[in-house]
């Protein structure tokens, strides 16, 4: 353009000149008209030759930023459809359970951890919902809110314990992902699930042992301020509901005479059990579960399973229709030789392990009251 310019201003400069000279009589009109002309040519072809230039020039430079942006694209296509989300996909395969489920919550694909979990092939799962999954652990309020969350466009992430086609029960954290179609209304979802079942039940572990703890320093605390032994053990039997949630405790007195265990006070979900079975100290039918081997050996005994024990049969029918699973019984021998026990009882099965037992066995002061 600089060029152009410079030679615009050039041929007036000529033009202008030639002129000068024509007035001065320097030269002829004729001789002036063609020097005009001969300028004026020159500029047209000097302009030609740049515009020529200019657009040879623009048009290389437009191919060459064609050729530019399309080996770019292809090589972004490449790099994210062929390597990069190949990879990913594959990651998420290997790292979590993924399935894939309609409108409806049917699922139509799923990955192989999904199976491996769940105990299904893909197509026993495939065209079922995830209540073929359901542990009956959450309340059908959980689900309806989970529901309620993706049917906005929203992401729901939870944790959800499953159980898989052997029975077996797993926890997952699990995040559901919505896929929108015409008119904002979801018609996919994909789920992502993760096994977590080590660090849940770790976490459940941890809490049931300090819960036990802040149960047997409540109690030790009640043996060291009362003197009144009605006292400790009602309040022992109150803490134990509250404090350790455990469904019932009761504290039973040896009969010496009749070799029976007579309730003292309970606490808890008992509606008349404990004043309804009998408990023997001998080593007959009604002498072998906890309570009867407890006050008989001076030693702790526990049933893990009311619902399998056989020695638990003259008192399960009752236990189970009160939700009593578990239950572990502690021998007292006072001072005066009395002998009293101290039984308690949890609505899960296998509640008690070797570290609950162990710190009910050594951490608890109701052996002591005197």
């Amino acid at each position: 353009r600089f060029s152009c310019v410079c030679v615009c201003v050039c041929v007036c400069v000529v033009c202008v000149c030639a002129c000068m000279c024509v007035c001065l009589g320097i030269i002829s009109p004729f001789f002036c008209v063609l020097i005009c002309v001969c300028a004026c040519m020159c500029l047209i072809v000097l302009l030609s030759a740049c515009v020529f230039v200019f657009g040879v020039l623009l048009a290389a430079a437009l191919v060459v930023l064609w050729w530019t942006n399309k080996l770019i694209n292809e090589y972004s296509i490449t790099a994210s459809g062929g390597i990069q989300l190949k990879d990913l996909a594959r990651a998420v395969d290997e790292f979590a359970m993924v399935d894939y489920s309609d409108k409806n919550g049917v699922i139509v694909e799923a990955n192989d951890l999904f199976c491996a979990y769940s105990g299904y092939s893909k197509d026993e799962i495939v065209g079922k919902d995830h209540r073929i999954l359901n542990s009956g652990y959450h309340p059908p309020e959980f689900f309806t809110a989970l529901w309620e969350t993706v049917l906005r466009g929203e992401v729901w992430r939870g944790e959800v314990l499953e159980k898989s086609r052997d029975g077996a029960f797993y926890w997952t954290d699990t995040t559901v992902v919505p896929y929108m179609g015409s008119g904002d209304k979801s018609y996919s979802f994909i789920s992502l699930r993760k096994n977590i079942t080590d660090r849940v039940t770790a976490e459940t572990e941890l809490n049931k042992i300090n819960r036990f703890y802040r149960f047997i320093i409540a109690v030790n605390e009640t043996i060291l301020k009362q003197d009144v032994r009605e006292t400790i053990f009602s309040e022992a039997c109150r803490i134990a509901v509250e404090e350790g949630q455990f469904r019932m405790a009761w504290v039973g007195r040896l009969d010496e005479e009749q070799s029976m265990v007579i309730p003292v006070t309970v606490a808890g979900y008992s509606e008349g059990y404990v004043n309804s079975i009998k408990v023997s100290a001998t080593d007959s039918k009604f002498g072998r579960g906890p309570s009867g081997k407890a006050i008989r050996s001076g030693k702790y005994h526990y049933c893990n399973n009311i619902a399998t024990d056989p020695d638990m049969e003259p008192w399960r029918e009752k236990a189970l229709e009160r939700g009593y699973k578990s239950s572990i019984a502690l021998p007292m021998v006072l001072s005066d030789g009395s002998r009293f026990i101290y039984t308690l009882y949890m609505t899960e099965a296998d509640f008690f392990n070797d570290v609950e037992i162990k710190l009910l066995a050594d951490e608890l002061w109701i052996g002591y009251v005197s």
